[in-house]
Order: structure tokens, then sequence, then C-alpha cells
């Protein structure tokens, strides 16, 4: 069994403050029985996804507490994924917009019928017509 080092990361993906990754670093290795290993994570085990989420605040504790990242980094990690969580959501956001205008442009045309045939049933009718 190896632990490794926790880093600061760059997923955007969390709702505030710094992301977590995993770094090269690693203990050295353990060798455990299985049984013996699941007998002691058996209350450390974690079954709702409640349960494996990390606060801001835990994270950048564990980050300068446990693994001694500078609090600079920590802030600029930070500052750095807020950024690119507003792009995200500005792109999700206008991808939306875009999708419902055109279902909306689709329920118009089945409604009332395409643009393009009424276009050349105008054009095709005029040219039948003569002049006295």
């Amino acid at each position: 069994i190896r632990e490794y080092e926790r880093i600061v990361g760059d997923n955007p993906s969390v709702s505030s403050g710094v992301p977590l990754s995993i770094g090269w670093k690693h203990t050295p290795t353990q060798d455990w029985n299985i049984d013996d290993y699941e007998h002691h994570r058996r209350d450390d085990r974690r079954y709702l996804t409640s349960e494996l989420l990390v606060s801001a605040t835990k994270r950048e504790y564990m980050l300068r507490d446990d693994w001694d990242e500078s609090m600079f980094l920590i802030r600029q990690a930070a500052k750095n994924s807020a950024k690119a969580r507003s792009k995200l959501n500005a792109s999700q956001t206008k991808y939306f917009r875009q999708m419902a205008s055109k279902e909306k442009w689709k329920r118009l045309q089945q409604r009332f019928g395409s643009s393009s045939t009424s276009t050349k049933t105008t054009s095709s009718s005029s040219s039948s017509c003569t002049s006295p």
C-alpha cells in the first residue's frame, strides 16, 4: 500500500477554494494482509457522496498544515480555479441559451412551416403570373 502526497490542484470543479490533486511522491510501500487492511480501514470508509466531499477550509488546512504548501500558492490556485469556473459557467450558459433558441426555432418552423418552403412557393407563384 502506498499513500501519495496531496498537492494544489487545477480542477475547477470545486465549488470554492483551492482544488486538491495527488502528487507523485509517496510513502514507502507497506505490505498488509488484505483482511487485516480491510478490518483496519472499516471505520474510515465513506459510503455517501456527501462524506467524500472536502470543504474549502479543510482542503486549505490539509495543504498548508499537513503538506506544507505555501499560502501564496494556495491562494493563487484558488483564484485560478475561480477564474476557470467562471469561464466554464459562462460557456455552459451560452451553450444552453443557444440550444434553447434552436429548440424554439424548430417549434416555430413546425408550427408555421419552414421558411424555405414559403419562399419557394412565393417565387414560383410570382413567375406564373402573366401581365395583361
